[in-house]
């Protein structure tokens, strides 16, 4: 696992250890998000053993949808997980309240009997009822 007598893992045997790509952990290393322990003289990233936990929580706000300065907020201390997922929560509401508004003129237009020009005034209706539930 620690492959330099450092203790300090290589982005490869991170990545090699957790199952998440090597241009992953890049990428939410540059955005602040994994920050590595040391560089080696050459440049490459030396991460601590507290980094396999930390991508880990990473990954799972990432999958949970979550956005990056939201989970940076988190690992800096400077916003709670709890008000974190309550704030995550009320954004999908406002989003599943959208995505019914659309369904509901979708399956109206679908059954049938809707003229073409009509649409835009359904459509209208079905966004303030969806911002109105929200």
């Amino acid at each position: 696992m620690y492959e330099d007598g450092t203790g300090l893992l290589s982005i490869g045997a991170l990545s090699r250890l957790t199952g998440v790509s090597v241009k992953t952990i890049r990428n939410w290393s540059d955005q602040d998000l994994l920050p590595p322990a040391a560089r080696t003289p050459a440049g490459y990233r030396r991460y601590g053993p507290d980094a396999p936990a930390r991508l880990e929580i990473v990954r799972s706000l990432r999958d949970l949808g979550v956005g990056t300065a939201a989970i940076r907020a988190v690992l800096h201390r400077e916003r709670t997980l709890a008000d974190t997922a309550a704030r995550s929560a009320d954004a999908l509401d406002a989003q599943i309240a959208a995505l019914r508004a659309q369904r509901a003129v979708l399956r109206a237009v679908a059954a049938g009997g809707t003229a073409a020009e009509e649409l835009p005034q359904m459509t209208r209706l079905a966004s303030q009822s969806g911002s109105q539930a929200a």
